[in-house]
């Protein structure tokens, strides 16, 4: 794959990449063909909800981290599945930004109404804010207004995490 090799040799040179993967099992973080910036990253850098860029089996996978235990990683994607355990040198690098930022601080959730889908009111550190509407809720969830895409995610307790901002491409 292209973006695969892009990415291994920009890292394998200790530098950022940007690449464009391809694929579902990120669905709801990162979406396929959406820009994502990769970064090299050793063992003290991954923490538990990360996502990772990581020899499995072979291949090259972006997952997220599930669990870490004695210098050995759980990776699963983003829609249910676990693949296993992988050892700290299987992770080639990590992923630092999603999507074209707006703004390096993601803003706060202000306020949210459920009457007809999940209405979510969020202001940005400038001051600015961006109203987002999502037809129905899941683990995470987009919206996109004026040309600006959100990422939330729901939180078990029911509250809800500004996980991005994005310019929408088009």
């Amino acid at each position: 794959m292209g973006w695969v090799n892009d990415a291994l040799r920009e890292l394998s040179s200790g530098r950022q990449v940007q690449v464009r993967p391809i694929g579902g099992s990120m669905r709801g973080r990162i979406e396929s063909g959406q820009l994502v910036t990769l970064a090299p990253a050793s063992a003290a850098d991954v923490a538990i909800d990360d996502v990772v860029f990581v020899r499995w089996r072979g291949n090259h996978l972006l997952h997220l981290v599930k669990e870490i235990r004695s210098g050995e990683y759980l990776i699963g994607n983003n829609v249910g599945k676990t693949n296993g355990w992988v050892a700290a040198d299987a992770i080639v690098g990590k992923v630092v930004s999603i999507g074209e930022r707006l703004t390096e601080q993601v803003g706060v959730v202000e306020g949210i109404t459920k009457s007809s889908g999940l209405q979510f009111q969020i202001r940005l550190p400038d001051g600015s804010v961006i109203r987002a509407r999502v037809p129905r809720k899941l683990g995470c969830i987009f919206g996109t207004m004026a040309g600006t895409k959100v990422r939330v995610s729901a939180l078990s307790d029911g509250r809800y995490r500004v996980e991005g901002i994005e310019k929408d491409p088009a």
